[in-house]
């Protein structure tokens, strides 16, 4: 006797279940592998700070120029240079030269700017009292709290029964743990995007505002934010991204003086782009236009400029019919735009490392729980699981970069762009059928 239809769905819908949980667990399994390697090889053998912490220990070296030399040397790479000697203490003696040596040059050192306001870097000197490996773990731990935080609060919107399929995933989402393995702010952003995003929900557009505008502190990841809520008129918001802005301005000089003021603003638009120190400045690297420009032209300058420029406004106009129609926060078609917007600010950002990318978990995951989400961005989660750990190994091996992670991102927010455009109007015309179904009743 054949069994009933249902019963055939309910018996495919567990294996779906097993083979899901399957999955997930052979690519957690497949992450901790690749970190536990990652993190024991660099510590053992290249030491702290060499990669592991390395953006943490260029904090350190511009936090202790600030205090002990003074806020406009903190913008200065040869000042930073000097600040950061006791660092190579700690580097391994595998990495071409004895760290008791004296024989520490700037090129030995891994140094680079730490291209943060004043008051950023005023705070961050109380994680340079301690000793250094200290200081990197307490700053580690205040990340990894902060970014915990925030994953624990988008699991929760899946549901009961959901918790560790997706609370694990989105810990080891690879740009998440790249941020904590650089030692870099970005959790930080992530905490105060996170509770932007929830104010808005919650209609307190002021309150979001002030929260969005924290991002000035990586200013890249602002502008196309701020540009959205004008083109929807959201004035409140705008009105508190500013106020935050003035807030990190004033602070500033108030901390820094206008030499400290000066000396950032300067690295921002001359030092800091033409500076190549390493994978963590490295534009081939990135997940931008100019990265994929780059890497496609290399010796191409004023074509690469143009060429960039062309990709970055078409990616910004995309944007425009993305947001047409309602204001609509706690809808799913909000979080599908807020994640297109977040994906446009790191394709049109000169400076977009890999890191960056966990501000888009936050539109990401909300999308996902709604079910509502492009089958397209379903697709690509198994890849985004599975991939990175896999070609960083092969990229650093054949090429000693994470060229191929990078480049896996970048083609994945393209295809999520254009998912997300080619679906902009659905939710807009099953609202609009819905009426006309409730006007004919």
């Amino acid at each position: 006797m054949t069994e009933p239809a249902f019963v055939a769905r309910l018996r495919a819908a567990g294996t779906l279940r097993r083979h899901h949980s399957a999955l997930i667990a052979l690519g957690l399994g497949v992450n901790a592998l690749y970190w536990l390697t990652r993190v024991g090889v660099e510590w053992f053998i290249q030491g702290l700070f060499f990669r592991l912490g390395v953006d943490w220990s260029r904090f350190w070296g511009a936090a202790r120029a600030f205090v002990t030399v003074s806020p406009a040397a903190a913008y200065s790479l040869s000042a930073i240079a000097q600040q950061m000697h006791p660092i190579a203490a700690y580097y391994g003696t595998t990495i071409g030269f004895m760290a008791s040596s004296h024989k520490i040059g700037l090129a030995q050192l891994q140094i680079g700017p730490a291209p943060y306001p004043p008051i950023f870097l005023a705070i961050f000197w109380l994680f340079t009292l301690p000793p250094a490996p200290v200081g990197f773990l307490l700053w580690t731990l205040l990340n990894g709290a902060i970014g915990l935080y925030v994953i624990i609060r988008l699991t929760q919107r899946f549901g009961q029964g959901m918790s560790w399929r997706i609370l694990l995933p989105l810990v080891s989402f690879f740009p998440f743990l790249t941020g904590l393995h650089d030692g870099q702010l970005v959790n930080l952003l992530l905490g105060a995007f996170f509770l932007g995003y929830v104010s808005l929900e919650r209609n307190e557009d002021l309150r979001a505002g002030f929260w969005f505008g924290v991002l000035w502190f990586k200013p890249q990841y602002a502008p196309v934010l701020f540009l959205v809520l004008i083109y929807k008129r959201r004035w409140p918001a705008v009105l508190g991204m500013l106020a935050t802005g003035c807030l990190i301005v004033l602070t500033s000089l108030a901390v820094g003086g206008l030499g400290g003021i000066i000396g950032y603003v300067k690295m921002l638009l001359t030092d800091y782009p033409s500076f190549i120190g390493g994978v963590a400045i490295d534009p081939t690297q990135m997940i931008s236009w100019r990265a994929l420009v780059v890497n496609v032209l290399p010796n191409a300058t004023a074509l690469g400029l143009a060429l960039t420029a062309l990709l970055s406004i078409l990616s910004l106009a995309i944007l425009v019919p993305i947001w047409r129609g309602d204001w609509e926060p706690q809808s799913p078609r909000f979080a599908a735009q807020m994640l297109a917007t977040m994906i446009v600010t790191m394709l049109v950002a000169y400076h977009s490392q890999l890191h960056g990318l966990v501000l888009c978990m936050v539109p990401g995951a909300i999308l996902l729980a709604s079910r509502q989400a492009p089958a397209t961005i379903w697709r690509l989660l198994p890849w985004i699981l599975f991939a990175p750990p896999i070609l960083d190994g092969i990229s650093v091996a054949a090429f000693g970069n994470q060229n191929l992670v990078s480049l896996m991102f970048l083609i994945a927010m393209v295809v999520a762009l254009f998912a997300l455009y080619l679906r902009r109007d659905e939710p807009i015309a099953a609202k609009r059928n819905a009426s006309r179904s409730l006007a004919g009743t």
